[in-house]
């Protein structure tokens, strides 16, 4: 389930999910979201106190990725939803945020 809010002119939604693995990644792909995020976080469910789990990305005001949380993030973000790697030793299934107007 998707949860939408909205505020001061912002949108955020966030899910739980799961995601696909290839041999050395886990790939969030997420479609259908609205909107263009401009700031995106996810985290694992099953542990998120541990912050060396979560990834996320931001963008600059032309809607480009900016600044990833590790090099391996590998992010790509479009109008409608985004990718993002995490590693493989993350706990899954995931909690995710996305940020945009």
């Amino acid at each position: 389930m998707i949860f939408n809010m909205a505020g001061g002119g912002g949108k955020l939604k966030s899910a739980n999910g799961t995601q696909s693995a290839d041999s050395t990644n886990y790939t969030l792909n997420v479609t259908g979201v609205g909107f263009r995020p401009y700031a995106v976080v996810g985290v694992s469910i099953t542990n998120p106190a541990d912050y060396g789990n979560a990834r996320g990305f931001v963008c600059d005001a032309d809607g480009n990725i900016a600044k990833q949380t590790a090099a391996n993030v590998s992010a790509t973000v479009s109008d409608d939803g985004f990718t993002m790697k995490f590693p493989t030793t993350t706990l899954m299934p995931y909690h995710w945020w996305a940020i945009g107007k």
